[in-house]
């Protein structure tokens, strides 16, 4: 597969993550359509050091693992590579990093971005459950990015629409936040050497100096308890799964189209004709992780702008150090987030049948919570005394996986016979102490109603599902209604996102390797993610 063509098909409409990079697509390099803006300027800089740097990555593997390197020192304990101190530092050959790029370019052009871009800055985002530490080197399909413009091998391939985010690696050209140029007394205090970068520079806030803040934790490993169920782009092991998924998914063969239908209709093979649907079988929201760049945003609507908080300020405590459960529950205030989830799946005359769902999680069972802890030594005359306080800078996501605490977030029925092959999951954040008000949005429910004969085989449930296995589902053979769909919601809301999950073409599991399977995660809006699985009443009750 061509590098132009990668970049083209990844940044489709479909925001699914497929973790199966070998399976091949058929689409040309004349299908992407290119917006491209006119700028000038600092921004014509910018591109152009993007143009240079993914010619120079792609061209060169030992680039790519320098920045990866660089990335994972976390110079301000994010993963951003500060361009005016690593251009100077040496790539395994023996090379600065402004060397190379000097090669796909001149030391004038470079000095030019230099001078113009003082505050330089390469990130590495995690995002859609990417982790830098994970990145491949090897592979020479690392775009860059810039303005939601995409470069590969020093060439503007594609664009980046306002609602669409990479499933994959890939290095952001930007300016520093974190980092600044010193500013002597006007900024933070020259004293500490803590807060200064490279002498030339400085970080905007002590939260982002490494040394700063491995010195407010002294006891970090008893207190830090980071805790990630599954890591690794989905990964689930076999016993969290439901064991008639796994059949029916190892059953489907290639054709993972399959694995959903052949559960609800107990069908065997991919070609086995279906019985009846199974009403004990249903499709769950099996997980859904928020962004920590969501937290303050949430945070405010779920405490009615702060008037309830989750944490209390900080707890001393004095003598002797307390343990991360004994900080918690004093620091935890004993609030949770509350989530409404409006679940569309079908159209009956002029309504939209929907379903009103609420979930309840608590600020530690959605992110870790970095505690700080403060020592302040003893003297003759005073004890020792340890204060406690959460970060919420420094918060990390995690999946929560609702069926575990308790939460029952399986769907209503979904015949495909009679329903749409699509369900819309909208997502809320809510203030729980605000009054209702009704909401109206358009709901596009999409169903199978003909084959590729011109044949209408509405309620033919064989027909249906022949049709999708096969991945004959286009406009010709289905048909798409726009209705208003109308509901109550508390006025002090927030729309997170909203999902639309396709019964044939969002499979359950995408690969199997082991006893580990790569459970899928569909995208919102770059800040929620979500993965619904069809369990079976058997596996919910055990």
């Amino acid at each position: 597969m061509k590098a132009k063509e990668l970049v083209g098909i990844v940044f489709g409409s479909v925001c699914l993550i497929s973790c199966s990079s070998e399976r091949d697509f058929d689409i040309s390099r004349e299908d992407i359509t290119l917006s491209i803006a006119t700028v000038t300027g600092k921004e014509q800089r910018m591109s152009r050091f993007s143009e240079i740097l993914s010619k120079a990555s792609y061209e060169r593997k030992e680039v790519r693992d320098f920045l990866k390197a660089q990335a994972l020192e976390k110079i301000d304990n994010g993963y951003n590579i500060f361009y005016p101190v690593a251009k100077g530092k040496e790539l395994e050959t023996g090379v600065t990093l402004r060397d190379v790029l000097v090669e796909y370019s001149s030391d004038a052009e470079i000095e030019a971005i230099e001078q113009t871009v003082p505050l330089l800055n390469i990130h590495v985002p995690e995002l859609a459950g990417t982790k830098v530490v994970d990145m491949d080197t090897g592979n020479e399909e690392i775009p860059v990015m810039y303005s939601r413009r995409i470069y590969l091998d020093g060439t503007l391939v594609d664009s980046l629409g306002s609602d669409e985010v990479p499933g994959f690696h890939l290095y952001v050209v930007d300016e520093s936040g974190s980092i600044r140029q010193k500013q002597g007394g006007a900024g933070l205090r020259q004293a500490s050497a803590d807060l200064e970068v490279n002498g030339e520079y400085e970080y905007v806030d002590p939260v982002f100096s490494p040394a700063h803040t491995k010195k407010s934790s002294l006891r970090a490993s008893g207190l830090e308890e980071l805790s990630e169920k599954y890591t690794g782009r989905g990964w689930v092991p076999q016993s969290e799964i439901d064991p008639e998924l796994l059949t029916a998914c190892r059953n489907s063969g290639d054709n993972l189209r399959a694995t959903r239908c052949m559960m609800y209709y107990g069908m065997s093979t991919p070609s086995q004709e279906p019985g009846s649907l199974r009403t004990d079988v249903k499709d769950a929201i099996f997980r859904f992780r928020i962004s920590r760049d969501a937290f303050s945003a949430i945070e405010s609507i779920a405490t009615g702008g702060g008037r309830r908080p989750f944490f209390q300020g900080n707890t001393s405590n004095k003598k002797t150090a307390l343990s991360r459960e004994e900080v918690l529950n004093r620091l935890l205030t004993g609030r949770a987030f509350c989530f409404v989830f409006r679940i569309e799946g079908d159209i009956q005359g002029e309504t939209v049948v929907s379903k009103g769902m609420t979930v309840y999680a608590g600020p530690e069972e959605l992110f870790n919570l970095y505690i700080t802890e403060n020592r302040r030594h003893p003297t003759w005359f005073r004890h020792t005394k340890y204060t406690y306080s959460i970060s919420t800078t420094r918060l990390e996501e995690k999946w929560f996986y609702p069926m575990e605490h308790g939460r029952d977030t399986r769907l209503d029925e979904w015949n495909i016979a009679y329903q749409p092959i699509t369900k819309r999951i909208v997502m809320y954040i809510v203030d729980t102490n605000s009054d209702d008000k009704l909401v109206e949005e358009d709901y596009a429910a999409t169903y199978i109603t003909m084959n590729e004969s011109g044949i209408d085989i509405r309620g033919n449930i064989q027909e249906i599902i022949k049709t999708g296995i096969e991945g004959k589902q286009n406009p010709y053979t289905t048909t798409t209604y726009i209705k208003k769909t109308r509901y109550e919601i508390e006025s002090r809301n927030q729309k997170l996102s909203e999902f639309y999950f396709n019964f044939f073409d969002d499979y359950p599991i995408e690969q199997i390797q082991g006893n580990e399977y790569v459970v899928p995660a569909k995208i919102g809006n770059g800040a929620i993610e979500m993965t619904i699985l069809p369990i079976s009443n058997s596996f919910f009750y055990k």
